[in-house]
């Protein structure tokens, strides 16, 4: 099982342990109480460490995950802007962040669109050309080994970033 996971996916102890907490937020007792103050302590001191920062640089906080056209911060959510471009910090729980605000931020302001077929042919890749576009498939992307994303982006013909793979070099 290590062997396979280290093949497919980056980091697998870190994204093993992430799930494994999550997971353990659902259920009841005392590791599910444990989980839920765990979780919950990660998110309250990173947002207001993120808004701590933000204020220090004098710029606003960008903490709502949705798409810049739903109404979000999109790319932008939880970086600042130092030399002109953007930075963060990143991280396997800020990638969570991004899909579970996201797809709460869908259901809310698109509740008939969410579930419409072509938001089901994005997040299950029955269409090629859309199998990036869902917010599961980019977070599963992401995890993944280097090798692996690359035979994926060969498969798929792009990149994670969605360009087109140049296929004009001759072997």
């Amino acid at each position: 099982q290590r062997a396979v996971e280290g093949f497919l996916l980056f980091s697998p102890r870190y994204n093993r342990a992430g799930l494994a907490l999550i997971k353990d937020a659902f259920t009841g007792g005392m590791r599910g109480d444990l989980a839920r103050t765990s979780l919950t302590k990660f998110a309250v001191w990173g947002m207001l460490s993120y808004t701590g920062i933000s204020n220090l640089l004098g710029q606003d906080p960008k903490t709502d995950p949705r798409a810049v056209s739903a109404g979000g911060d999109g790319a932008d959510f939880m970086t600042w802007e130092i030399g002109g471009q953007r930075w963060g910090i990143g991280s396997w729980w800020l990638a969570a962040t991004r899909l579970l605000g996201g797809i709460a931020g869908d259901t809310a302001f698109n509740p008939d669109g969410f579930l419409s077929m072509s938001t089901v042919d994005k997040v299950l890749g029955t269409k090629g050309e859309y199998f990036m576009d869902g917010r599961a498939p980019r977070f599963i992307r992401s995890r993944l080994a280097p090798v692996t994303g690359g035979g994926l982006d060969m498969l798929l013909d792009s990149t994670y970033m969605g360009e087109r793979l140049d296929r004009s070099i001759s072997w």
